[in-house]
């Protein structure tokens, strides 16, 4: 998020989930679902296969 210009209350709105709920999953506590890192992945104008590292890409 720091290296695009979307705040976290403007991720938080897009997702539907609340400010604390996005600090759990940002922290690893809970999981996005697979729809959430799809609407994440839009937001922030990316592929969704960026959340999944190398494991995705081979």
């Amino acid at each position: 998020m720091a290296r695009s210009d979307i705040s976290r209350s403007s991720i938080e709105q897009q997702l539907g989930i609340s400010q604390s709920a996005l600090s759990r999953k940002l922290r690893g506590l809970n999981a996005f679902t697979v729809d959430e890192i799809f609407r994440l992945a839009d937001v922030l104008g990316v592929k969704a296969s960026v959340f999944f590292g190398e494991e995705m890409a081979a």
